[in-house]
């Protein structure tokens, strides 16, 4: 995202010109993709989403099937059009994308983009359905295009796709033997540690519950490449005989989040803090995330800390952290990417849920603001309609209590 508007004039000019003569003939490095998701993006701030679409799209398709590589270069693009398609188009939009730019016969990268829409549409989908986008992705796993067999492995081997299944862990163990040497092979051993999100105050249970569950675990990890995160966490268990204590935990954490080499890995811890109680271990939770701040390493681990400051915020009803937080999400010129969860997601439902929160704090223009900014990034969209929506039923008495609604 260019700016906090996204008008500029750049975009004006690539709309004149028609961005499908814009400078790249091919998908062949990072550079030129992260291009082509800026050009869509500054084209969603101008009303054109449904080009921004088609320019995704476009740059996808022309990723060299040889260059496996690229892929995690590709994931921020899909990112990108899955926001696109399922939160910025207007329904009519969105039909005449997917009957007349989609091509799910005629390329396997538009099948893989069909079934990830499908399968992540909020309005839901039948059993039948999902089975049907399993089955896709199974055969898109055997493709000879290396781009697309590497992106239907690591989406088939993530826990919010097929959680911890046989599916998912054979996909894991496929994406190391096959594509050993690319960064989505060693990020998809580490989406088993973000499972715990998905089941709510237990999930940590679930995942390091070290009776019954820890030593399979670390057996999985081994063979998979073990992760410095997780082996922090079972080490953690194993040294108070495998009892869990989220003081403790929050502290190990903390430590390796400091400590961590690379950003996935700060990273991972940081989204493990998320999980803890915050009851018992919220300041400690709190500390690490101002200190992933402060340390200012990476844009992608300061985005988790804030969000992750932000949950605290929420609960506890610390309405100038929302606003601090919240505003510097809004304040990013471009979102920071990862392959773990897409970020454009993130940043509206935090700003809506943070706007809610402040609403019922009595700081309803705080929140009108905040939401308007939202808003502005992409005008004339579902989202923005949604969001207009909230705005003026905050202006009206027990508007704290809509807001929550709404979002």
């Amino acid at each position: 995202m260019k700016s906090a508007n996204w008008k500029c004039f750049v975009v004006v000019a690539l709309g004149l010109i028609g961005v499908g003569q814009a400078a790249w003939a091919a998908s062949n490095s990072p550079e030129s993709l992260d291009e082509a998701r800026l050009d869509a993006v500054a084209l969603i701030g101008t009303g054109q989403r449904l080009e921004a679409a088609d320019l995704l799209l476009k740059s996808l398709r022309e990723i060299p099937p040889d260059r496996p590589d690229l892929a995690l270069g590709a994931v921020g693009v899909v990112q990108a059009l899955l926001f696109d398609t399922e939160y910025l188009m207007q329904p009519g939009e969105r039909k005449v994308f997917f009957t007349q730019s989609l091509d799910e016969t005629g390329h396997l990268m538009d099948l893989l983009l069909a079934t990830l829409m499908r399968y992540s549409d909020d309005a839901g989908i039948t059993v039948d359905e999902a089975e049907r986008c399993v089955q896709d992705l199974y055969r898109l796993t055997r493709s000879d295009n290396q781009v697309v067999r590497l992106g239907a492995l690591f989406t088939m081997s993530s826990p919010y796709f097929l959680y911890d299944t046989g599916w998912a862990q054979t996909a894991r163990d496929r994406i190391v033997k096959e594509f050993p040497d690319t960064e989505l092979a060693l990020e998809a051993q580490r989406l088993p540690l973000y499972r715990a999100e998905q089941f709510g105050p237990d999930g940590l249970d679930l995942l390091f519950n070290a009776a019954n569950q820890k030593d399979e675990l670390r057996a999985h990890s081994q063979r998979l490449r073990a992760d410095a995160i997780g082996a922090a966490v079972y080490n953690n268990l194993e040294a108070r005989g495998g009892a869990r204590d989220d003081a403790a935990l929050a502290d190990t954490l903390a430590a390796a989040a400091a400590n961590a080499p690379g950003w996935m890995e700060q990273y991972a811890a940081l989204s493990i803090l998320a999980d803890l109680d915050t009851n018992r271990a919220g300041a400690r939770v709190r500390d690490a995330a101002t200190a992933a701040i402060a340390r200012n390493a990476d844009p992608r681990v300061a985005f988790r800390a804030r969000t992750l400051r932000l949950l605290l915020a929420r609960k506890s009803g610390d309405a100038a952290t929302l606003l601090e937080d919240t505003g510097a999400l809004l304040d990013l010129q471009d979102l920071p990417l990862v392959p773990e969860r897409n970020n454009y997601e993130e940043l509206m439902h935090h700003v809506r849920q943070s706007a809610a929160r402040l609403a019922e704090l009595g700081k309803g223009e705080e929140a009108q603001a905040l939401l308007r900014r939202l808003a502005n990034r992409a005008p004339g969209s579902a989202l923005a309609g949604e969001v207009e929506e909230t705005i003026n039923s905050i202006e009206e008495p027990g508007a704290g209590d809509a807001g929550v609604a709404a979002n």
